[in-house]
């Protein structure tokens, strides 16, 4: 007899596991919800690369890809999770991958003696989804993720990687670990907490750029320094990646280019700038300079009359049509003068506006052709 399809079941290549995983085609059929939050194969294929062990065990696996991502590092992984549904899904996975490494147990996580398994190191990815909302705080997952760090100390698992919410501050994250913000193609993913021996620094940056595992990647045993000064040319500016801002590793990205000889410095704590080209990894975003202005009235919502006709002008004579406003503006107020800058616009280049504090710039983004 066939059995029935999860509750909300969606087939795989049209569910958002299509990008996710290199082998969605052949991949059982699972909820959007799981789909959603499961972890992508480039990102469990990183983390797994840092924890190897004889056992291992993945205690909230859901549809199972960090687990299968563990089995090629770990000659033994259990798979736990409190979701029936979830489980046969990911057992179905694991054979797809050909992970049979993987011993899959149905239970609440809480309740497995893990030194009854043997367990070396421990990985948990505690569910961000309560009542069909998000949730992002540590005593918000299911299970709650700061008693489940305190179950596996006591358990007597001194390595183990813990996967939190991108959203969540540095103070808001426990101490005694080392933090990793972890960035797929520039986009935040999650913050892996690494403890015992798998701590390496403070604080940790990687960016993933794809399925191939291709990756650029910081580590800082303090954060929030002072960098760089700003010569008065500027032709070009890089925008930080999310995570290095939020992690504040400005200071670590600045000396990590200067070994490579990029020659940018510090523009703000989201921007760096430089008088020449650079690439790197570490950038969401290159623009070219096309414009600047110096004033005193050029505060983002607040700018003057005077600044808006200059930007205007500017605008036109670089033929553009559509404007991206970069700056400290209240939502209604930018979208206000956004409306007002491209009514008198008839080009067909979008170009953005940024407002620094006393300086108004206008680039283009590099990475649009």
């Amino acid at each position: 007899m066939e059995q029935p399809k999860p509750r909300n079941a969606l087939p795989m290549p049209n569910s958002p596991g299509r990008e996710k995983f290199s082998r969605w085609k052949g991949m059982t059929s699972c909820s959007r919800e799981a789909a959603e939050q499961a972890t992508p194969e480039a990102v469990a294929r990183y983390r797994a690369s840092r924890l190897k062990a004889g056992v291992a065990v993945d205690l909230c696996c859901g549809i199972g890809m960090d687990a299968i991502a563990l089995a090629g590092n770990c000659g033994k992984v259990y798979a736990i999770d409190i979701d029936h549904d979830a489980i046969e899904c990911a057992k179905k996975n694991a054979a797809e991958y050909g992970a049979r490494n993987i011993e899959f147990i149905c239970a609440d996580c809480t309740e497995i003696d893990l030194k009854k398994l043997g367990v070396e190191i421990a990985f948990a990815d505690p569910s961000r989804r309560a009542e069909g909302r998000r949730v992002k705080g540590l005593a918000e997952t299911r299970p709650n993720t700061s008693e489940l760090i305190e179950l596996i100390k006591k358990a007597g698992v001194e390595n183990f990687c813990i996967e939190v919410s991108a959203a969540l501050g540095l103070d808001e994250l426990p101490q005694g670990c080392e933090k990793e913000f972890i960035s797929l193609g520039h986009e935040p993913n999650c913050i892996s907490l690494y403890f015992g021996d798998l701590k390496k620094a403070e604080c940790s940056f990687v960016n993933i750029e794809d399925m191939g595992g291709k990756r650029h990647s910081l580590q800082a045993d303090s954060v929030g320094e002072a960098i760089g000064t700003k010569p008065q040319m500027l032709r070009y500016l890089f925008e930080l990646d999310e995570g290095i801002v939020h992690m504040k590793m400005q200071k670590q990205a600045h000396e990590t280019l200067g070994k490579a000889r990029e020659k940018v410095f510090s523009f703000n704590e989201t921007f760096f700038g430089s008088t020449q080209k650079a690439k790197s990894g570490f950038f969401r975003n290159s623009f070219k300079v096309l414009a600047e202005l110096e004033s005193t009235g050029a505060q983002g919502g607040n700018a003057g009359e005077k600044e808006k006709a200059w930007i205007v002008h500017a605008l036109q004579r670089l033929r553009a049509g559509k404007a991206v406003l970069r700056g400290k503006f209240d939502e209604r107020g930018q979208l206000e003068m956004k409306r007002e800058i491209e009514s008198m616009l008839d080009g067909k280049l979008k170009l953005h506006v940024f407002f620094f504090g006393n300086k108004i710039v206008i680039g283009r983004n590099l990475e649009i052709r």
